[in-house]
């Protein structure tokens, strides 16, 4: 995840074929340390919707990933009262 992060061609933010972003389901499947590695730095958003307008809170929250829901509670910058669009 490391070795991928420190690429300028990787974007964690890029759909697949099924419009489904690597960030999207780091949140969505509970995957606490790819999340993790995904919060740090100062260009992540952790209330960025995803591409069909969700939040990462709500999509870990759903799915009731408590280790990744309190993980993005754990940030500073986050808004977890944040209304998805």
């Amino acid at each position: 995840m490391k070795l991928l992060q420190a690429r300028d061609d990787v974007n964690p933010d890029k759909p697949d074929n099924k419009s489904k972003t690597p960030r999207r389901s780091s949140w969505s499947n509970g995957h606490e340390m790819v999340v993790r590695l995904l919060l740090i730095g100062d260009d992540v958003n952790p209330d960025k919707p995803d591409d069909i307008a969700k939040t990462p809170l709500r999509g870990a929250a759903r799915q009731r990933h408590e280790g990744v829901v309190n993980l993005l509670f754990t940030r500073d910058d986050g808004n977890p009262g944040k209304l998805d669009k």
